[in-house]
């Protein structure tokens, strides 16, 4: 299954600020009745990041964080931040970061099984011909070199 959009640039980040907007109309509807309503930017940012590729869902992180200091931070409806909410804008950038570069929003491309072999390299393979991850003795093996009868 293909993850990109499509293979149009424009698309992919039209999808970015698209799914930023959408989420911000969203989040501005509820803000009088949800706290915490401007935490939905992340998953625009995660949506963005999994249909389409790491630089559009960077695009959207820079959006959304845009977004969140400007709409969803005393004083609203300004860019200028007070101190007192400086660590939750931190957090928020931070966090949002972090869901743009996740292996399935766009960091690594390609298959689930593409990148863990990309991961794990080329190392031992076990009996059906896969990649171990773990290189512990087998209880085999184990016996042998304990002197133990049982595993």
């Amino acid at each position: 299954m293909q993850r990109h959009v499509a293979k149009f640039a424009l698309v992919r980040y039209g999808v970015a600020v698209l799914s930023v907007t959408i989420t911000v109309v969203l989040a501005l509807w509820l803000r009088p009745i949800v706290l915490v309503a401007a935490q939905l930017l992340l998953v625009a940012v995660l949506i963005t990041g999994w249909v389409s590729d790491l630089r559009p869902a960077l695009v959207a992180w820079i959006l959304a964080t845009l977004a969140f200091g400007y709409f969803f931070t005393p004083p609203f409806d300004s860019l200028k931040i007070e101190v007192a909410e400086l660590p939750r804008l931190l957090i928020f950038t931070a966090l949002a970061g972090l869901l743009a570069t996740v292996p399935g929003g766009g960091l690594v491309e390609g298959s689930p099984e593409t990148n863990w072999r990309r991961v794990l390299g080329s190392g031992p393979r076990n009996s059906s011909g896969a990649t171990s991850v773990c290189t512990w003795p087998s209880p085999k093996q184990w016996r042998r070199s304990s002197g133990s009868g049982t595993w």
